[in-house]
């Protein structure tokens, strides 16, 4: 798995018109509660629902496996909801490749993940609102691409 992990995280797209550039690679957490509720942050400047994640962030000679994903979705997810959240466990769950808004394409790994505490938004300067949504509504929000993406996926966690 994390050899062919490797190799699609290292190729690269060509977009009509433009230079050779690298894919973007994202790591993000699913947070869903035993009442099936996604636990989703709104962020301002895309008016959209996404989930604690980010780019990944590389140490020189560091290359990506599914080790490296996860210690940045973590550092993510502390730096979004906060330190009082503690991880109980996590598994790697999928993968999408997506368009992001300013036109770039990203490969946006998840990760399931189950936490205890309370979290909050620890980064009002990008989200708006922390919310719990029940799997069945999801489609009734403006979510992330990537998420869209998963969405078929994501509704069959539910208990």
């Amino acid at each position: 798995m994390v050899k062919r992990l490797d190799k699609r995280i290292k190729k690269t797209s060509l977009r009509k018109g433009k230079t050779k550039r690298k894919k973007v690679i994202l790591a993000g957490s699913l947070i869903v509660n035993d009442r099936n509720h996604l636990l989703l942050l709104h962020r301002k400047k895309h008016d959209h629902y996404e989930t604690p994640g980010g780019k990944i962030k590389l140490k020189k000679g560091e290359s990506i496996n599914e080790e490296t994903l996860w210690t940045n979705a973590y550092r993510n997810l502390i730096e979004e909801l906060g330190n009082n959240v503690e991880v109980i466990n996590y598994n790697y769950f999928t993968h999408a490749n997506f368009q992001i808004p300013d036109g770039r394409i990203g490969v946006m790994h998840k990760f399931l993940v189950n936490i205890s505490g309370e979290p909050i938004i620890n980064e009002p300067k990008l989200f708006s609102k922390l919310e719990w949504i029940h799997l069945d509504e999801l489609e009734q929000f403006n979510l992330s691409p990537d998420l869209k993406l998963m969405l078929g996926k994501i509704k069959q966690l539910k208990e």
